[in-house]
């Protein structure tokens, strides 16, 4: 992989973070182990400068940066302290290339028609032979949930994780739901069988929640894996993370 020229030592002031929903107030177990894949797929790329966009609370960036890399962070949210405050829907403008964009759960925070020009605009400012690391959410069946609100069949807090996607079931839960609600809840039979879907807020400009997700169509992983495929060579790709590298 091509790297950038050395650069001198770069001197970073730490402060607290402002209150933001990015900031998580609480830590899981499972969170680390995510963010121990992602350091540790970065640290074998050997990259040396790495763009982050969406750092959260910087957990992931400041441990990188004290393995000796070259960190910059991109958000558009102030009280997180980016070295750039943008938006990725708009020109990044960043005047420098890096040899790894990083972006864990952050695309789906979006309306899903900005997902091509932001991949687009990634691949612009990777240098040659770049890698760009993406994680995105990936709804399976899993079943025996621990919370009751969520039913005893398909739940996303379920103890056993089955690996199909919610899109291979999307029609039978069309069905099962639209029996069920013309049946008993007396809905109108259009309203019934309404196709089963993650449905995105109404405001495109909310990003505390989920837009689209993986698991779903019409975003599917097959739909997703088209738009990287048009800028990148996927080299890599698993259930809870992918790699890409800059073709």
């Amino acid at each position: 992989m091509v790297q950038s020229p050395e650069a001198p030592p770069r001197q970073y002031v730490l402060r607290p973070l402002a209150d933001s929903v990015f900031n998580y107030p609480e830590l899981h177990e499972e969170r680390f182990v995510h963010y121990c894949r992602l350091c540790r797929m970065l640290l074998k790329s050997g990259a040396g400068r790495v763009l982050e966009i969406g750092p959260g609370d910087h957990l992931v960036t400041d441990f990188l940066r004290r393995k000796g890399l070259d960190v910059r962070t991109l958000d558009n949210v102030p009280g997180l302290y980016p070295d750039y405050l943008r938006d990725i829907r708009n020109p990044w403008d960043l005047g420098e290339k890096f040899d790894a964009i990083l972006a864990a759960e952050v695309f789906e925070h979006l309306p899903f028609r900005f997902l091509e020009g932001i991949v687009d605009q990634a691949a612009d400012y990777l240098v040659d032979g770049g890698y760009f690391l993406v994680s995105l959410p990936y709804s399976t069946v899993r079943l025996f949930p621990r919370d009751k609100r969520y039913g005893s069949f398909q739940s996303p807090m379920g103890r056993l994780p089955t690996g199909i996607p919610m899109s291979a079931v999307q029609g039978l839960l069309t069905v099962a739901r639209g029996i069920y609600r013309f049946c008993f809840l007396r809905y109108t039979w259009k309203g019934s069988f309404r196709y089963f879907r993650l449905h995105p807020p109404e405001d495109e400009n909310n990003t505390a929640i989920h837009h689209w997700d993986v698991g779903y169509k019409p975003t599917d992983n097959p739909t997703v894996r088209r738009i990287f495929a048009k800028r990148f060579e996927i080299i890599n790709e698993k259930t809870d993370w992918s790699a890409l590298n800059v073709k």
